[in-house]
């Protein structure tokens, strides 16, 4: 048992139940230390934390060199520190002032004083940690680190964009897909694609009448291969130009794909492609954070209901508690029915999300069952249908986002 445990013990000695807590974006933690009770307490501590991974070098902070740093590339960098010793602080000033922009650096010490911590800070690091550490401190500090880490990363490479479903049937999948036809259609040039990531109960292949035999399970079996040649490989194509990762076609456990997983492939996606639509699952997962830390856009998609209102409420609540306020966010209503035949207007709704409502898209369960029942996007069916123009409304909003984000226009992609 490590030091930490038994001061966070209650007073009947029972140890406190852990609770996963998941970052924005993955981290790669490098702990420098020669404290057994240390290292033990970080290595449990972080194992709670999904989306970060620690690696431990034993040894002094003042004797650790560039090269072996440099080696490990870490991401949060936590240094044991004596703070009487000149050669740890100088050494630590260092590191500080070599440090990348998105590497944090972060120290914990045996013993601490006032003037001891603020001449740490003087140096430069992002945190400090007294011993014995404490969980919800070492939470603080890398969910700091996390949100850091993201926006100090340049956003090269493909856009991200992310469906998310406010209750079951509320169509985000036919959304996501349209979405991303759309886009293609604005701009050919455009290479696209759509990542199934509801690994239960994907229905993207369904929606656009695919076949592919390769796709999410591919890199579940084989994710020492990930790179941009197998990613291809395992893309299934479809005739409107949009590249799908289908989903299995048997059931796989949500927690079968680890965070680190999830960020690689989209990262490596984002390398191929202008456009990376993601089709998320109903449920939130362990991964779920990291897929959003990554995303330059989330929409949640609900319905104009009083259960579809509460249920994209709550959707909204947890994104922000679990620290991804910063990533922007767009609520769509699908199957607006308009008019006196809705009971709900869609102000009423604004007013108890706290939120305006980005865009309406109009209930035509003939033309969206007639696409799917044709694999094909709406485009195709009825080009001047009412849907098709709020979908296409949709899409063109996403992208004048992308657009204001990153500083560039989206024809330009």
């Amino acid at each position: 048992m490590s030091v930490a445990d038994e001061n966070n013990r209650d007073d009947e000695g029972r140890e406190p139940q852990r609770t996963q807590v998941r970052l924005p974006v993955a981290l790669k933690v490098v702990v420098v230390s020669t404290t057994l009770e240390v290292t033990e307490s970080l290595l449990e501590m972080v194992e709670t934390m999904t989306g970060a991974s620690v690696e431990v070098i034993v040894g002094e902070i003042g004797g650790i060199d560039d090269s072996v740093l440099q080696h490990h590339n870490p991401d949060v960098l936590i240094a044991d520190v004596r703070l009487e010793s000149p050669t740890d602080l100088d050494r630590l000033r260092s590191i500080v002032q070599q440090a990348e922009a998105d590497t944090c650096v972060i120290a914990t010490a045996q013993t601490s004083s006032v003037e001891g911590v603020r001449r740490l800070m003087r140096l430069g690091i992002s945190d400090f940690l007294p011993q014995p550490i404490n969980r919800d401190d070492l939470m603080s500090a890398l969910q700091h680190a996390a949100r850091r880490v993201r926006q100090s990363r340049p956003s090269e490479g493909g856009h991200v964009i992310t469906f998310l479903h406010a209750g079951g049937g509320a169509g985000a999948t036919t959304l996501a897909v349209n979405c991303a036809s759309s886009i293609k259609e604005t701009n050919e040039k455009a290479k696209v694609c759509v990542l199934d990531l509801d690994v239960q109960f994907g229905q993207v292949a369904i929606n656009l009448d695919l076949k592919g035999s390769h796709g999410v399970l591919d890199l579940l079996e084989n994710p020492e291969r990930l790179d941009a040649m197998f990613l291809e490989s395992i893309m299934t194509h479809h005739k409107s130009g949009l590249d799908v990762l289908v989903a299995p076609d048997v059931l796989v456990a949500l927690d079968a794909i680890e965070p680190e997983l999830v960020v690689r492939v989209i990262e490596v996606a984002a390398e191929l492609y202008d456009y990376v639509v993601i089709d998320m699952p109903l449920a939130l997962t362990p991964w779920s954070q990291s897929v959003l830390g990554r995303s330059d856009v989330a929409v949640m998609v609900g319905q104009l209901t009083v259960p579809g209102i509460r249920q994209l409420r709550r959707l909204a609540g947890i994104l922000t508690s679990d620290g991804v306020g910063d990533v922007r966010t767009l609520v769509v209503l699908n199957r607006f029915l308009g008019g006196w035949k809705t009971s709900i207007r869609p102000k009423e709704a604004e007013k108890v999300l706290g939120r305006p409502i980005d865009f309406l898209v109009a209930n035509d369960f003939k033309i969206a069952s007639q696409c799917i029942d044709q694999g094909v996007p709406l485009s195709e069916i009825k080009k001047r249908s009412t849907i098709h123009r709020n979908v296409a409304e949709m899409a063109n909003g996403i992208l004048s986002l992308l657009s204001e984000k990153h500083g560039a226009s989206y024809l330009e992609s």
